[in-house]
């Protein structure tokens, strides 16, 4: 027969190891953290502008959690994670100018058990920045012509940002139809502000004259001066 005390001491061994076991595992019992619902995006879908990504719901394993993230770009090939992009904004630039962009978020819980990535859903696509400002301004000399005499017309166009100078053309109007020779004129991107200007001559007449920027870049907006009112008197 077995001996009695030989018994209760295995099963007191097998019992403390049984116990160890348990104790030392807890958050493997727990399990890890499950999602409930996925992160979203907050922000303008605009190259530029900061998106932010907004936690997601979780459960399971052993709170509370911490948050890891990879930013992705995503076309029709697919979604590729963004090299560096890990923190929970992102600033969009010109390479994420026509694509989608998701983010994927782990949760981590206190045991150290981390969940599956839970993906948020695809932004609009991504637009261009807005183009920049322009100014357009209208001066003419003399200010009280006669009839036939030279009128020297100057357009002044200034840009908005130091960085995008004016560039396109200048075409100066007499009561919106563009006025014979001073059409077209060149706006060369020299600086921040570029003078455009054209010699021509009127009829005796009152003319509302103004200056029509036109520009070359799709980062630049047009613009059109004040009208600018001419009463032209008999030679």
């Amino acid at each position: 027969m077995l001996d009695r005390g030989l018994a209760t001491a295995s099963l007191a061994i097998l019992l403390t190891a049984l116990w160890s076991a348990l104790a030392a595992t807890p958050a493997d019992a727990a399990g890890a953290p499950t999602n409930t619902s996925p992160p979203t995006i907050s922000g303008t879908p605009q190259q530029g502008q900061k998106l932010t990504e907004v936690n997601g719901s979780w459960t399971g394993g052993s709170p509370p959690y911490s948050y890891s993230y990879q930013w992705e770009r995503c076309d029709s090939a697919g979604c590729k994670p963004i090299a560096g992009a890990t923190a929970q904004t992102l600033t969009l630039t010109a390479g994420d100018v026509g694509k989608t962009i998701v983010v994927q978020e782990v949760a981590t819980d206190s045991a150290k058990n981390q969940s599956a990535p839970a993906s948020s859903a695809p932004t609009d696509v991504i637009s261009p920045p807005p183009p920049t400002k322009t100014v357009t301004g209208l001066t003419a000399s003399p200010l009280a012509p006669v009839a036939n005499q030279a009128v020297t017309l100057v357009a002044d166009v200034t840009s908005a940002a130091t960085k995008v100078p004016p560039s396109g053309t200048v075409t100066f109007q007499n009561g919106g139809s563009a006025i014979a020779g001073c059409a077209g004129e060149p706006v060369n991107p020299t600086g921040q502000s570029v003078v455009v200007t054209c010699q021509t001559s009127f009829a005796a007449s009152t003319s509302v004259i103004t200056a029509v920027f036109s520009p070359s870049a799709a980062d630049l907006a047009g613009s059109a001066s004040v009208p600018l009112s001419l009463t032209v008197g008999a030679a």
